[in-house]
């Protein structure tokens, strides 16, 4: 029986010693952000929104020269939200009476005409909304 018990406690032991936090860094599914957002499902929080959302389910795609950028409105349409392949978002204002949105720190703009959108980064590359 002393034996048995022997062999038993080192196993025991080395279990309840394992971190429960190491073993949900190796979880599936178990990589929520900061806003509770899981990027292993394609989530990413949305300011705009105020939600986790995904990009390409929620935003409008807008291309040039084969690369791509979604614009996501706020559900009031005051604020537009950019997410770019370089990982940058910014944020911008519609301006009342317009249907032009401006970044305040970048010079980026986003416009709403004949019922397409364009935005065009503070860097000049302009990105438009694709024949629906």
């Amino acid at each position: 029986m002393l034996k048995k018990l022997l062999l038993i406690l080192p196993a025991v032991l080395a279990t309840a010693s394992c971190s429960h936090k190491n073993l949900a860094a190796h979880i599936v599914g178990a990589d929520r952000d900061e806003h509770g957002c899981r990027a292993s499902a394609g989530y990413t929080y949305s300011y705009a929104l105020h939600d986790c959302i995904r990009v390409w389910d929620v935003g409008t795609r807008l291309e040039h020269d084969g690369k791509y950028v979604f614009a996501v409105f706020s559900t009031d349409s005051v604020f537009c939200e950019i997410f770019g392949p370089d990982g940058e978002r910014p944020i911008c204002r519609r301006k009342k009476g317009t249907n032009t949105w401006r970044c305040r720190r970048k010079a980026d703009c986003v416009t709403v005409e004949d019922g397409r959108i364009r935005y065009v980064s503070g860097g000049g590359t302009a990105y438009a909304q694709l024949d629906r």
